[in-house]
C-alpha cells in the first residue's frame, strides 16, 4: 500500500458559511451561533469561532493538520461577551448546563485544505433533521438578546439555557435560577413565541438580580383568567416581550393556535377584567408599545426603551408596581397617552374627576349651573374624543377634558365659561352621539386664556359641553359657570363670539 502524501504543515485559516433551514423552511444563515475547527482524524479541537449576521465564519489560524484534514462544527450555542452571556440549547439527556459538550452540534465533511485562508465552503444542517430545532430555538433567544441590547437603551437580557429534547415532554416553564424546558413540538410554534415567552421569565430573574416576583395561584393559568396580581404581572410580561421582539401581538401555540393580545377589550367574550389578567397586562403593554390606534388607545410611547428602563432599574413585583415606577421615572402620562392603553385593556388606573368620561357626562340639573376648583390635572383624552374646529390643531388637539349634558326647558341664548380656571382652557359645544358628535360651538381664548360661548340652545335638545386644557396641556383648577342670558333675539341656531 502507497502512503498518501504528507502536507507540509503550516499556518490555516478557515473559512466557510454555516445556514439550517428554518420553521419555514427557508434556508437562513446560522447568525452568531459557535462554531469548531477540529482535526478531520480524530475531531481534536483546534479552534473556536463566531459566525457572524451572514453566516460566515473564519477559524484560526491553527496549525494545518496536513492530509488527516479538518471539518467544522456548528453548535446551538452562543455567548455574548464581556457581559458574559451564554445562550445554549442543550439536551438533557446529554446534561443540563451550558456547557458545549452538552449542546447540539451538525459537522461538514472532512476537507484537506492547503496552508493560508481557505474556503470550505457552505453547509447547512439536513432539512428536517433532528438537530434542526435546536438551532431554531437558539435563534429565537439570540432574537430577544439582541433586541434588548439594541433596543433598550442599556443593560442586557442575560444568559439562559433551554432544555429541548425531540421527545421531550417537560415543559413549557423557566424555573428561576436554573433552566427554561421546552418540550419537543414547542420550536414548531410561529415565530419562536413560547421559547421568547419562557426566555422573558428568566430574563426577569436576570435583571431582578436573582429574583422572581409572587405568582400565587398561577398553575394553571390561562392568558385570559384572572388568577392573582404576581400572577398576571410575571406572565404578562413574558407575553409582551416576544410582541415587541416578532412586532406582531399574536401568542401562537405548536399546535396551531393562537391569540390577538391587541383586540380584546371591555367586554370581550371569555376575558376576565383588571390587572390580575395576564392577557390584560401584555395588551396594555403592546398599546403603550405600538403605534396602531385601537379605541381608547391612541398612543405609541415610540420604542422599548422606556420599558425596559422600567424593568431594570425597579424590582416590581405587580403591574401595579411598575406602572407607578413608570411614572416615578418620568415616563409619559399625558392624558390621551399610555393610560389610555391601560383603560382600553381594562386595566382602569385613571383619577381624574367623575365626569371625565362622555359616558360619565355630568347632567347639569338647572341653571344658573356653577363649577368651581375642579381639579382636571388627572382628566384624560378618550379615543374618540372629537376633533374642534378651533385651538390646538396638532395631535394630541387638546386635553384633559371633562363632560357636561344639558337640555333646556325653553329655548333662548346660554352662555358657558371657564372664567377663573387657573389654565388655557378650550370650550366646546356638541349634538348627537358618542363617535358622531357634531359641534355646534368651539371657543379658545375669549378673555386671556379662558373660554367663552354664547349660543341658542333649542328645548327638548340634549347639549354636550365639554371643558378642555388646551393642546398637551397638564390641565389645572376648572371653573365653569352656565347660565340664560336674557335676551329678545333668538339666533336660528346661531352662535356669537369665536368659533
Amino acid at each position: 500500500m502507497t502512503a498518501a502524501p504528507v502536507t507540509p504543515q503550516g499556518s490555516l485559516t478557515v473559512t466557510g458559511h454555516w445556514y439550517y433551514y428554518d420553521r419555514d423552511d427557508a434556508y437562513t444563515p446560522a447568525i452568531e451561533f459557535l462554531v469548531e475547527l477540529v482535526r478531520g482524524d480524530n475531531s481534536a479541537h483546534l479552534a473556536w469561532c463566531f459566525t457572524d449576521l451572514a453566516g460566515a465564519y473564519s477559524c484560526g489560524p491553527v496549525d494545518n493538520p496536513g492530509g488527516v484534514g479538518v471539518r467544522t462544527r456548528l453548535y446551538s450555542w452562543t455567548n455574548y461577551n464581556p457581559n458574559p452571556d451564554t445562550l445554549a440549547v442543550v439536551n438533557p439527556d446529554w446534561g443540563t448546563s451550558n456547557d458545549t459538550a452538552n449542546a447540539y452540534k451538525t459537522r461538514t465533511g472532512v476537507v484537506v485544505l492547503a496552508d493560508g485562508v481557505q474556503d470550505i465552503g457552505s453547509w447547512h444542517s439536513n432539512n428536517g433533521s433532528n438537530y434542526e430545532r435546536a438551532y431554531w430555538t437558539l435563534r429565537d433567544v439570540i432574537d430577544v438578546w439582541r433586541y434588548v441590547h439594541f433596543n433598550g437603551g442599556g443593560g442586557e437580557a442575560g444568559p439562559t439555557t433551554v432544555e429541548w429534547k425531540l421527545d421531550g415532554t417537560h415543559g413549557d416553564e423557566y424555573h428561576p435560577g436554573g433552566n427554561v424546558h421546552i418540550t419537543g413540538e414547542t420550536p414548531l410554534a410561529p415565530k419562536g413565541t413560547v421559547t421568547k415567552h419562557e426566555y422573558g421569565h428568566n430574563i426577569m430573574y436576570n435583571v431582578y438580580a436573582g429574583y422572581m416576583p409572587p405568582n400565587p395561584s398561577c398553575n394553571p393559568h390561562t392568558i385570559q383568567g384572572s388568577y392573582s396580581a404576581g400572577c398576571a404581572w410575571t406572565e404578562g410580561w413574558a407575553e409582551f416581550l416576544p410582541a415587541v421582539v416578532n412586532n406582531d401581538p399574536h401568542y401562537y401555540w405548536a399546535n396551531g393556535a393562537q391569540l390577538n393580545l391587541e383586540t380584546p377589550s371591555w367586554g370581550t367574550s371569555g376575558w376576565s377584567s383588571g390587572d390580575w389578567v395576564e392577557g390584560r397586562v401584555a395588551g396594555a403593554l403592546w398599546d403603550m408599545f405600538d403605534a396602531a390606534s385601537d379605541g381608547d388607545d391612541t398612543y405609541s410611547d415610540g420604542g422599548f426603551a422606556n420599558f425596559w428602563d422600567v424593568m431594570r432599574n425597579v424590582r416590581s413585583d405587580t403591574f401595579s408596581h411598575w406602572w407607578s415606577s413608570w411614572l416615578g421615572r418620568g415616563h409619559s402620562n399625558v392624558s390621551w397617552g399610555p393610560i389610555m392603553g391601560l383603560y382600553q385593556n381594562t386595566i382602569e388606573y385613571r383619577t381624574g374627576p367623575a365626569n371625565d368620561d362622555f359616558a360619565n357626562r355630568h347632567t347639569i340639573p338647572y341653571l344658573p349651573f356653577v363649577v368651581s376648583g375642579l381639579d382636571t390635572r388627572n382628566a384624560t383624552t378618550q379615543g374618540l374624543d372629537p376633533a374642534l374646529p378651533c385651538a390646538s390643531v396638532a395631535y394630541p388637539r387638546q386635553s384633559r377634558s371633562v363632560w357636561y349634558a344639558y337640555t333646556p326647558t325653553v329655548t333662548d341664548l346660554y352662555k358657558v365659561d371657564t372664567i377663573g380656571s387657573s389654565h388655557d382652557t378650550v370650550l366646546a359645544l356638541w349634538r348627537g352621539s358618542w363617535g358622531g358628535l357634531a359641534n355646534r360651538g368651539c371657543n379658545d381664548d375669549a378673555g386671556g386664556l379662558t373660554s367663552s360661548l354664547t349660543r341658542t340652545l333649542y328645548a327638548g335638545v340634549t347639549y354636550y359641553i365639554e371643558a378642555m386644557a388646551y393642546g398637551s396641556g397638564a390641565g389645572g383648577t376648572l371653573s365653569l359657570t352656565m347660565s340664560r342670558q336674557p335676551n329678545d333675539r333668538i339666533f336660528s341656531d346661531g352662535f356669537t363670539g369665536d368659533q
